[in-house]
């Protein structure tokens, strides 16, 4: 009887392990959020505050969520193939408000065209010893939000955002009410170190409802 027991049990055990063995993840997604005028990536926070891309698979109500990278590329190696509606989430207006289809195969990528709340870029303008100064130049293209900050951010890690971390610092002016549409802001950076490469960002941020950041593109900066 024992022996009966114990064979009935490796037989359901088995049995489970079967019908609980579903297919793994077979499918890349991968894309770009572009400047639709421009044709250039829109750079983000990243990880801290960066765009979200959402896809829903068939009709599900809950989304796969990725986080774009800093310079506005994302990558989802975790997906499964099929039928998808996708949209996104940042310091931008979509082109395509509707949410887009996609048949998602094992290989796809997805390029979202979107305007930006403000374009921005960040050219050297001087240099000496510990001290840098940048011209910041920006642009908003959003009639219906507001200017209220402007920065730069520079760390000894690629990347910095306005949250920085060990390494990295950012100045800030709030220009809230000013009525910002289009210039240029100088910002100089001190306590520099000899030997040092710094990864610089400029960012600036409209009264967007989910706070979100722009940033312009990284460039470097080599202390000798």
């Amino acid at each position: 009887m024992k022996n009966l027991f114990y064979i009935c049990c490796v037989v359901l055990s088995l049995t489970g392990c079967k019908v609980d063995n579903y297919e793994g993840p077979n499918a890349v997604i991968s894309g770009k959020i572009i400047d639709n005028e421009t044709k250039d990536l829109v750079p983000s926070g990243g990880s801290v505050s960066g765009t979200i891309v959402r896809f829903y698979q068939n009709n599900a109500t809950q989304p796969l969520n990725f986080t774009t990278f800093p310079d506005g590329t994302f990558t989802n190696k975790a997906s499964f193939t099929g039928s998808y509606t996708y949209t996104a989430e940042g310091p931008f207006t979509l082109v395509n408000s509707a949410p887009q289809s996609v048949t998602v195969t094992s290989q796809t990528e997805v390029d979202v065209p979107v305007v930006p709340n403000i374009r921005l870029s960040a050219q050297q303008t001087q240099t000496g010893g510990s001290t840098a100064t940048y011209k910041v130049s920006y642009e908003k293209l959003t009639n219906d939000q507001d200017m209220i900050e402007i920065g730069i951010s520079w760390a000894d890690y690629k990347n910095p955002n306005r949250i920085v971390y060990a390494g990295g610092k950012n100045l800030l002016e709030n220009v809230a009410g000013q009525g910002l549409v289009s210039g240029d802001e100088d910002f100089e950076i001190t306590g520099l170190e000899s030997g040092k490469i710094y990864y610089i960002r400029a960012f600036a941020r409209t009264n967007n409802p989910g706070g979100y950041y722009n940033y312009s593109q990284q460039v470097e900066l080599h202390i000798p």
